[in-house]
């Protein structure tokens, strides 16, 4: 993708979400490997972590200094009543 350094976004992720992730941190690890975290800060005013990423769940940005803020949600998908994947959306705050 040639213009990921354009698909910028910000996002928080609860400690409470990163804390029940379990040990292969699902559907968190599916998450991250859509995107190059640049920055990551702790929120303790949230409860959270703010990330600072690129990704194809982004819209491309062509300002420099603006990162779009998004939130996360993971739809789990089923197959014979058991979780096979999740799917995952950013939506742009406004």
């Amino acid at each position: 993708m040639d213009d990921l350094l354009k698909r910028k976004g910000k996002f928080t992720i609860s400690n409470d979400v990163i804390r029940s992730a379990g040990v292969d941190g699902s559907p968190l690890l599916r998450l991250f490997a859509k995107m190059v975290v640049v920055r990551a800060e702790s929120d303790f005013m949230t409860g959270g972590i703010e990330y600072h990423a690129y990704s194809p769940l982004c819209r491309p940005v062509d300002e420099p200094g603006v990162v779009p803020e998004y939130q996360i949600t993971f739809d789990a998908v089923y197959v014979d009543d058991q979780i096979e994947d999740y799917k995952i959306t950013a939506v742009e705050a406004k």
